[in-house]
């Protein structure tokens, strides 16, 4: 849970403790932002709102709360956030409208960094950064690469005990071999991704490399590009947020067992798939003959009737058995 003790939060806060359970840290941050963000106050300096990781979502999903209730946009800076669109819209739809187009969230991620934007969906503009100085001069490259080609599950399941594998009572030497094999591997990859993301993920490094205006562009643009994601329409046609349902169902048929072929079932579709085949074969063979039998056909009646006649019509109908010589063509 977000909140150890939502009791104590409770009576502080003066938010239930149904509502805290049910929005976890939301209400609270719109509870923060009132106390400088005074609902109808005016500023004479220029806000903004920034945040990174889980508090670069939160910057966000606030962005879009204040532009539904105030009719303000604040340019608002997004740096490694895991994401917010999808929590917006099941969640928090009644605070904010995010299927609007937001163009003041400005969401920076680095190239390699998997965590930004793979928990959630992103809108706005997305800019990637650190293409430039991602080399194999650089410390965390070899980390980086060495996660390349790992599922998720076998990066972030992490059991309490050693092995990352269960083997079967009958597993013999070599299946054992390759399963230590297997663990040795996957240890070596969450371990290059957790150092990977010491970097890419850090908001210090994210700083280091904006000092650089070879990776941040005087205009907000990056070395690594940028582009305008749209955001997710509110009937999420395309089934881009995950539900309870669709979980429920993939779920089922992961776990669900496989039908199996019998031997029978099997050796009755080889064999009609071949008599298919044998007689297509067959009755192929039989039309070429019958062709070249026409053909030898019109070279011996080529004396008697003259030249067989051309076209589509004259060649049917000389399969048929009908010779249609040129003199009888009109």
């Amino acid at each position: 849970a977000p909140i150890s003790d939502e009791t104590a939060v409770s009576v502080a806060s003066e938010v239930s403790v149904a509502n805290l359970q049910d929005e976890g840290l939301w209400p609270l941050m719109k509870l923060v932002v009132r106390k400088v963000l005074a609902e109808g106050a005016s500023f004479t300096k220029t806000v903004y709102l920034a945040g990174t990781g889980l508090g670069g979502s939160h910057a966000a999903l606030i962005s879009m709360w204040l532009k539904k209730n105030e009719d303000k946009s604040y340019d608002t800076y997004v740096i490694a956030a895991p994401g917010f669109q999808c929590i917006a819209r099941d969640k928090y739809s009644k605070d904010m409208t995010p299927s609007d187009t937001h163009s003041q969230l400005k969401i920076y991620t680095h190239v390699m960094d998997a965590l930004a934007g793979s928990v959630d969906q992103y809108s706005g503009t997305v800019c990637r950064y650190g293409l430039r100085n991602f080399t194999a001069a650089e410390p965390f490259y070899a980390y980086c690469s060495r996660m390349v080609g790992h599922t998720g599950p076998e990066i972030f399941w992490r059991p309490s005990t050693t092995s990352t594998t269960t083997t079967a009572d009958d597993a013999t030497a070599a299946d054992l071999a390759a399963f230590a094999e297997y663990d040795v591997n996957i240890t070596t990859a969450q371990e290059a991704f957790d150092q990977c993301h010491m970097y890419t993920h850090s908001i210090w490094y994210a700083l280091m490399l904006f000092s650089d205006e070879d990776t941040l562009n005087l205009d907000g643009t990056t070395d690594g590009g940028c582009e305008t994601v749209s955001p997710i329409d509110s009937a999420d046609k395309y089934g881009k947020c995950p539900t309870t349902a669709t979980a429920t169902t993939d779920c089922a048929n992961f776990f669900a067992p496989s039908a199996e072929v019998s031997m029978q079932m099997l050796a009755i579709i080889v064999g009609s798939t071949g008599g298919v085949i044998a007689c297509c074969a067959v009755l192929g063979i039989m039309v070429v003959r019958h062709v070249q039998k026409n053909a030898m056909e019109d070279v011996a009646t080529t004396t008697d009737q003259g030249p067989p006649a051309t076209g589509c019509f004259a060649r049917l109908m000389r399969n048929c058995g009908v010779y249609l010589g040129a003199k009888g063509v009109d």
